[in-house]
């Protein structure tokens, strides 16, 4: 089976009509990045292989609050094994109402890795997570960050203790039973995974950086290179604010249970509720 970077993994679009895949080119209907919002302090005289602005447009503004009802829910689950991904097949997806961790749908990933559900939203953008279970990997929780709304699309990982305790090695951090480990996705209005953000974490933790080149979380980056980052040491509740170039996204709350591995998206939306 053919195998892809951990790098090139993006967490899709909420909002964009159009289903993310792995290195896939831009949608044509998708903003173009001379399009997005100047800003005040947007690098100047970027060379030309620079990575696109973000689209910021969005910042500190209320995220969309309609949605189709149902909403049609899918996505791909892929397997981390020492940094690469695989779609993986008979993974339990579930989708959690976020205000009592209810159970909204429930789908199985077929030989491909997809999985597909249908959820009744009363016309109301969906605050909701995600968590999937498979033989072998540690559970993973998968927060999208904002409430769902149109073409929601996601992609799933999960990953066995001894991936993850790989991780903490390359991050230089201690693993053992109890551990929360976290991944800080920042991403923009658009829901594409912000190059060279940063974030803030509290209570405090450790944060590492994930670095594409060398294909693994690296301690000596102060930023991500791919808009990922590891997060160590911390408690089971944080919040987590990234910031791109000075530009301050609001504070999201991200939740870590014990032995899970955890992925909260920080987007430049004002958060439902922290």
């Amino acid at each position: 089976m053919a195998r892809l970077a951990f790098a090139a993994l993006i967490l899709a679009a909420c909002s964009s009509p159009s289903k993310a895949t792995l290195d896939a080119p831009p949608s044509p209907d998708a903003p173009h990045p001379s399009d997005a919002r100047p800003l005040p302090d947007a690098p100047t005289d970027a060379p030309i292989d620079a990575p696109p602005m973000p689209d910021l447009s969005c910042l500190g503004q209320p995220p969309p609050g309609t949605a189709p009802d149902p909403l049609a829910v899918d996505g791909t689950v892929f397997a981390i094994d020492h940094y690469q991904v695989a779609p993986l097949p008979g993974a339990s997806v579930t989708l959690h109402r976020r205000s009592d961790d209810g159970v909204l749908a429930t789908a199985l990933t077929g030989s491909d890795g997809t999985f597909a559900m249908s959820v009744a939203t009363g016309g109301v953008a969906l605050d909701a997570y995600y968590t999937v279970a498979a033989t072998g990997e540690l559970p993973s929780r998968i927060d999208p960050g904002d409430p769902m709304t149109t073409g929601f699309f996601a992609l799933a990982v999960v990953a066995s203790d001894a991936e993850v305790q790989r991780w903490y090695g390359d991050a230089g951090a201690s693993y053992g039973d109890g551990a929360s480990p976290l991944i800080s996705i920042a991403v923009d209005c658009n829901h594409a995974a912000v190059d060279g953000a940063s974030v803030a974490i509290a209570p405090g933790a450790t944060i590492t950086y994930y670095d594409a080149a060398a294909q693994r979380w690296n301690p000596s980056l102060g930023a991500s290179t791919n808009g990922f980052a590891l997060i160590t040491g911390g408690a089971t509740r944080e919040t987590a604010t990234a910031a791109w170039h000075g530009q301050a996204f609001p504070p999201h709350a991200a939740v870590a249970p014990a032995n899970t591995l955890s992925l909260a998206v920080a987007s430049p939306y004002a958060p439902a509720a922290l």
